[in-house]
C-alpha cells in the first residue's frame, strides 16, 4: 500500500520505476499488460521539463507515457484541471479510457480515488478535487476561463478546426497555463512545413520559445525490425544510416518492407517513420517542392543588409549598371484580420535571378503602392508584372498615375494582339497560366536558375501544394497554393517575376539564365 506523499517521492526520485510497478497498459493485440518503458519513453522521462514538445514516429507510445505522468500528478496534487485535446473524438475517449485505467490501478495500491463527475467530456476526482476536461482540436470555448496545471496536446499537425485556426487554438489553451507552472506537453507525427506545430517545432530548435524538443527517429522503436535480414546490394540511404546510425540488416528490411507497403497509399515513409527532424516535414507526395529542393533554398538564406520599417527587406543595394525585374501580388489591403493576406513585391537582377529586395506586409492598397513605386524606381526603374485580375489593377492605376515608365503589358486578346488597343498592363493569372507559370518556377528552382535569400520566401516555397480539381473537367487544371492557414503571396509574387523575365529590355549579356514563358 502507497499514500499520495510516498508516490511523489518516489516518483520525483525514479518516475521509471514507480509506471512499472504500479500501471498496466494495453498492448497491440489487445490484451492488458504490465507497463513496461520502451527506450523512447525512458528517455522522454529523463529529458522531461514541464515544457514539451515531442516529434515522434507513428504508434510508439509517446501518449502513453505523458498520460502516466499526468495521472501520477493528479493524485499528488489537489485542486488543479488538466486538459486533453486530441484530434479525433475517437482519440479523446481512448485517452479517458487509459486513464481511467491508471486510477485503477493505483486504487489497487491503496489510494482512494472516486469519480465526483463522470461523463464523456470531464472527469472529477473527489478525494483531491482535480477535473480532467478531454476535447478535440477546435472545441468552443477550450481553455477558456480556467486555468490548467495539466495540458496534453496530441497529434497537433492532424488539428482541423473551424472558426479558429490550429495556432489560434493552442495559443488559447497555452494562455490558461501560467508561466513556469505545471506541464504542457504537445506531441504529434509531422505533417508538412507548414502549420503551427511545424512552426513550435522550429521554433523550439533554434530557442525561440520555452519548449525543449524531443526527437526520435523510428529506429528507437523496438517493434521496428523485419522478421528476416535485408539482402545486398543497398542503396545510398540505407548505406548512410548503417553507417550513421548502426542500423542493422533487419532494421533495413522493415525500411524496404514499410515504404513499399505505404507507396500505394501515397503517404511518404519519411512523414510517419522520421529519420531526421527536418527532412520528415518536408516529405509528401502533393509538395509543390521536394526535401532536397527546399533544403538547398535553406541553405542560401541570408539575413537582409538591411530593413526599411516593417515591410521592405534589402538583400543587394542597386548597381546603377545593372537592369532588375520585379513581380507584385497584391491582396485586398484588409489590415483588421491576422488571418489576412499580405501584400508582396519581389525584385530580382534580371541577369542572375538574384533576390535583391523584398517588399512584403500587411498594409492598406495605396501605402503598398507608394512603396512599389519608390523601390522599383531605387532599382533602376525595373521591369515589373502585376497580378491581374484583382486588386493589382488598382497598383498599375496608381504606379501610371506617377507616369512609372517600366510595366510589363500583355494582349487582352491573344489571338489578335495586332494593335495597341489590344494591350493592357500587368500579367494575367488564369487557372491555365498559373498552372504553367508554377511548373516554370518549379523547373526553375530545382536547377538553380532563381537564388532565394529571404527565409519567409523559402518558409511560403516549403508550405506550398500541388491541389487536385474537384471536378475532372477538360478546362480544370491542378492548382498549387499555400497549405491550410498559410500564405502563398510572396510565392506569386516570385512566378509573376519569373514569367516576365524572358521580356525584361536587357542587353545580350545581361539576359536572365532561366527560360521562362510569358505572354506577349
Amino acid at each position: 500500500m502507497v499514500t499520495e506523499e510516498q508516490l511523489l517521492r518516489q516518483f520525483f526520485a525514479n518516475p521509471g520505476e514507480v509506471i512499472e510497478s504500479i500501471f498496466t497498459i494495453e498492448d497491440k493485440y489487445g490484451s492488458v499488460v504490465p507497463f513496461h518503458l520502451t527506450r523512447i519513453q525512458r528517455d522522454y522521462l529523463s529529458r522531461r521539463t514541464g515544457r514539451d514538445t515531442s516529434l515522434k514516429p507513428r504508434q510508439v507510445k509517446v501518449s502513453s507515457i505523458i498520460l502516466a505522468c499526468n495521472t501520477v500528478g493528479l493524485v499528488t496534487s489537489n485542486n488543479i484541471n488538466c486538459l486533453i485535446t486530441t484530434d479525433a473524438p475517437t482519440v479523446t475517449q481512448n485517452f479517458r479510457l487509459r486513464l481511467k485505467r491508471h486510477f485503477d490501478d493505483l486504487r489497487k495500491v491503496g489510494l482512494p480515488i472516486t469519480y465526483e463527475i463522470d461523463n464523456e467530456d470531464h472527469l472529477r476526482l473527489k478525494e483531491y478535487g482535480n477535473s480532467i476536461f478531454f476535447t478535440e482540436a477546435g472545441s468552443t470555448g477550450v481553455g477558456r476561463g480556467l486555468t490548467f496545471g495539466l495540458v496534453h496536446m496530441s497529434e497537433v499537425a492532424f488539428w482541423k478546426t473551424q472558426s479558429i485556426t490550429p495556432g489560434q487554438a493552442i495559443a488559447g489553451i497555452l494562455a490558461s497555463v501560467p508561466p513556469q507552472y505545471g506541464h504542457v506537453d504537445i506531441e504529434s507525427t509531422p505533417f508538412g512545413a507548414s502549420g503551427a506545430f511545424y512552426r513550435l517545432v522550429q521554433a523550439a530548435q533554434q530557442g525561440g520559445n520555452e519548449f525543449r524538443l524531443h526527437f526520435w527517429p523510428w529506429w528507437w522503436e523496438e517493434d521496428y525490425r523485419s522478421s528476416r535480414p535485408a539482402d545486398p546490394p543497398f542503396n545510398a540511404m540505407e548505406q548512410a544510416l548503417m553507417q550513421a546510425h548502426g542500423l542493422d540488416l533487419f532494421q533495413i528490411q522493415f525500411r524496404r518492407e514499410t515504404i513499399n507497403r505505404m507507396r500505394p497509399t501515397g503517404t511518404p515513409f519519411e512523414q510517419e517513420y522520421p529519420e531526421d527532424p527536418e527532412t520528415c516535414f518536408l516529405a509528401g507526395e502533393a509538395n509543390f517542392l521536394p526535401a532536397d529542393i527546399i533544403i538547398r533554398l535553406r541553405s542560401r538564406v541570408i539575413p537582409s543588409i538591411e530593413s526599411v520599417g516593417p515591410y521592405v527587406r534589402i538583400y543587394k543595394k542597386c548597381d546603377p549598371t545593372r537592369t532588375y525585374i520585379a513581380g507584385v501580388d497584391a491582396a485586398e489591403g484588409i489590415v483588421t484580420s491576422l488571418t489576412a493576406d499580405a501584400h508582396a513585391c519581389q525584385i530580382l537582377d534580371a541577369r542572375t535571378m538574384e533576390q535583391v529586395c523584398v517588399i512584403h506586409g500587411i498594409l492598406p492598397l495605396s501605402e503598398f503602392a507608394d512603396l512599389c513605386y519608390e523601390y522599383l524606381n531605387r532599382y533602376n526603374t525595373a521591369f515589373t508584372g502585376v497580378e491581374v485580375p484583382g486588386p493589382g489593377v488598382a497598383i498599375i492605376d496608381r504606379l501610371e498615375q506617377r507616369r512609372y515608365p517600366n510595366l510589363y503589358w500583355h494582349p487582352r486578346d491573344e489571338n489578335n494582339p495586332a494593335t495597341s488597343e489590344s494591350w493592357r498592363a500587368g500579367w494575367p493569372a488564369t487557372a491555365h497560366n498559373n498552372v504553367i507559370a508554377l511548373s516554370q518556377l518549379f523547373t526553375a528552382l530545382d536547377g538553380g536558375n532563381i537564388i532565394i535569400y529571404d527565409a519567409d520566401t523559402v518558409s511560403q516555397l516549403a508550405a506550398m501544394r500541388w491541389m487536385r480539381p474537384k471536378q475532372r473537367r477538360a478546362n480544370r487544371f491542378a492548382r498549387a497554393e499555400a497549405a491550410p492557414g498559410e500564405h502563398d503571396d510572396l510565392v506569386f509574387a516570385l512566378r509573376v517575376a519569373h514569367q516576365i523575365a524572358p521580356y525584361v529590355p536587357v542587353p545580350t549579356d545581361q539576359r536572365p539564365r532561366s527560360e521562362g514563358v510569358g505572354v506577349w
